[in-house]
């Protein structure tokens, strides 16, 4: 994969912005909390600027990477609009959050019996929570193959919000979940998703040598790779550093017309069961 020519495509509501000054910084991780992202655009249209003005939750979309390899870095909503002059150009900065409203507003009342297990419940909440089901079935399967009645088996209603029921009901199955883009996540506790590991060394766009802290928490900075996102398997192929981690956070940082363009990661060891199979135990 080529890392040069930098290519960028914003999309906020159903305008394209592709040619313009535009720096962002994009902040992901795998806690049930929104990714968020803010975007800075100069001299944007008056049109376009009007547009973003509306109250409604306008879709964000941000597309980054190198020409002819442009991937999806982002999408949520627009939180908030602010357009401000700076000597001779217009300065508009967006922020945005992914599905934050669902987050925040979604609630549940609803009385469940003796015969509700756990992969029951989760089906309830998924489809309460509102947002695009992602690899949720999955999970809901394994629920119910790995027997999770008693988990709910005496209670009579689930009442609250839809977040605070998929926190309690994850952490009793061993589950971790996010969502990325839009699509819920699930994994395992300490699982990496199934995608295929991304290479890290100088060859690939590691800037310096990645660090680890007393926590075995790796952290390094790369050119800004678009396939970074957490829950995915790297690489680490240097000197002082080799061997699979998991991405756990990464906050990515462009600009079209300035020298940013890089991702920041940090990364943890996969548990014993992701280790093994590394080893091909």
């Amino acid at each position: 994969m080529s890392l040069f020519k930098r290519a960028i495509n914003l999309t906020v509501g159903t305008f394209e912005v592709s040619n313009l000054d535009i720096a962002f910084s994009v902040t992901k991780t795998l806690k049930p909390e929104p990714n968020t992202a803010e975007i800075r655009i100069t001299n944007l249209s008056p049109d376009h600027r009007k547009t973003i003005q509306t109250p409604k939750r306008l879709p964000v979309r941000l597309e980054a990477g190198y020409v002819g390899n442009l991937a999806s870095l982002y999408l949520g909503e627009m939180r908030s609009s602010e357009s401000v002059i700076e000597g001779p150009d217009v300065i508009t900065t967006l922020t945005s959050a992914d599905s934050e409203d669902p987050l925040r507003k979604a609630r549940l009342n609803v009385p469940i019996g003796a015969g509700h297990g756990a992969d029951k419940v989760m089906l309830l909440l998924v489809n309460a929570l509102g947002v695009n089901p992602g690899n949720s079935q999955q999970f809901i399967n394994l629920l119910r193959d790995r027997g999770g009645a008693a988990v709910y088996g005496k209670r009579g209603v689930i009442s609250g919000h839809v977040k605070d029921e998929l926190n309690d009901l994850c952490r009793s199955a061993g589950i971790e979940w996010s969502i990325q883009d839009g699509h819920l996540q699930f994994l395992d506790l300490n699982q990496p998703t199934d995608a295929l590991a991304v290479k890290l060394s100088s060859e690939t766009g590691l800037i310096g040598s990645p660090t680890v802290d007393n926590k075995g928490v790796a952290e390094c900075t790369c050119l800004l790779i678009p396939q970074l996102t957490p829950g995915r398997k790297v690489s680490f192929e240097t000197p002082t550093l080799q061997g699979i981690y998991r991405i756990i956070r990464v906050e990515y940082s462009g600009d079209t017309f300035g020298t940013e363009w890089y991702a920041k990661v940090q990364a943890r060891r996969p548990t014993l069961a992701e280790n093994l199979k590394e080893q091909g135990l």
